[in-house]
């Protein structure tokens, strides 16, 4: 009976921790890199670039708070020398400014707060 008790115990934890960490997994994964999502490998990235791997990543998780504005504004403004591409150090300083709002303010289930540049 004691070594069964200890099977149950084992197997509950174990599926205790897969769930903790695939839901960890699904609220926040790790964002694309600039190679994956410069699918030609041209050193730029076009905006159908970006969106084949905006989609693709979507899948079925539930929306976010940026999910709802227009990805073409959002491509410009990232988009610094108006070329129509993302280079790799425009692609950065967005990222770096991303991650420097989320530290700030977005956080899990804190939508209603709006970014500072829209």
């Amino acid at each position: 009976m004691k070594k069964l008790m200890t099977i149950v115990a084992l197997t509950l934890g174990m599926i205790l921790a897969f769930n903790a960490s695939a839901d960890g997994d699904k609220q926040r994964p790790e964002p694309p890199s600039f190679t994956e999502i410069d699918s030609n490998a041209d050193q730029l990235i076009s905006r159908e670039e970006m969106e084949a791997v905006m989609e693709a990543r979507a899948g079925d998780r539930r929306p976010r708070c940026g999910d709802g504005r227009d990805p073409e504004a959002r491509f410009n403004r990232v988009d610094e020398d108006g070329d129509g591409y993302l280079n790799e150090a425009e692609f950065d300083a967005a990222r770096a400014k991303m991650e420097e709002r989320r530290g700030h303010h977005h956080r899990r289930g804190d939508c209603d707060k709006q970014d500072a540049d829209t």
